[in-house]
């Protein structure tokens, strides 16, 4: 289950600091109160441009891709819904985003984004997200130290990874291998499509 644990995207550049969370109308929150974090273990949606973290990321997935199976990276656009569970309570339970086979993105109803290519773009054609050609996932032009592994999930710089199960439910599974569940699930999910779920579930965690 989630927890109401706050969310802090710390973004570093050379002109300074400033959130990288930014919901599809353009406005920033510096508390996103954002799925990640309220998912334990998830307390945080670290940006950075510090590269170490990414490599340390890297060398966790190069590690598990020996013996895993073949990649499926990449957007794939197919038409899946995400809802909440029936226990879910809060701002949880509001959960509304529909994916169509043309890439566009409804948020409760209304378009909210569009994918083109690796990128999703909000409605007014601004970047939200990007998986980067090393896999990290950009977030607003910054890498972050999250990273899409060879089979989609999405990859904390800690070794927690966020994966979509092949029936749609939606897991935070830890290094030790315990797994926490969100409450909510994806309609129409299909294996090829995990990277893509990933992607909706971050951008999921940086609307307010």
């Amino acid at each position: 289950m989630l927890s109401g644990a706050a969310c802090e995207s710390n973004r570093t550049s050379g002109g300074g600091s400033a959130s990288a969370n930014q919901s599809a109308g353009g406005s920033t929150q510096a508390d996103a109160g954002a799925l990640l974090a309220r998912c334990p273990g998830c307390d945080d949606v670290l940006v950075t441009s510090d590269d170490a973290a990414v490599a340390a990321v890297a060398a966790a997935d190069a590690a598990q891709s020996a013996s895993a199976s073949p990649a499926v990276v990449g957007v794939v656009l197919v038409a899946m819904r995400v809802r909440p569970t029936p226990e879910a309570r809060g701002p949880d339970a509001t959960v509304d985003l529909v994916l169509r086979e043309d890439g566009t993105v409804l948020r409760r109803g209304a378009l909210a984004a569009r994918f083109e290519g690796e990128r999703l773009i909000d409605a007014q054609g601004r970047e939200v997200l990007r998986v980067a050609p090393d896999r990290v996932v950009v977030v607003a032009g910054m890498r972050t130290t999250h990273r899409l592994t060879d089979q989609g999930e999405l990859r904390r710089s800690d070794g927690k990874l966020l994966r979509v199960e092949d029936d749609g439910s939606v897991v935070m599974i830890s290094a030790d291998g315990t797994r926490d569940r969100a409450p909510m699930r994806f309609e129409g999910f299909r294996a090829g499509a995990r990277a893509t779920a990933s992607m909706l579930v971050f951008y999921l965690a940086l609307q307010p």
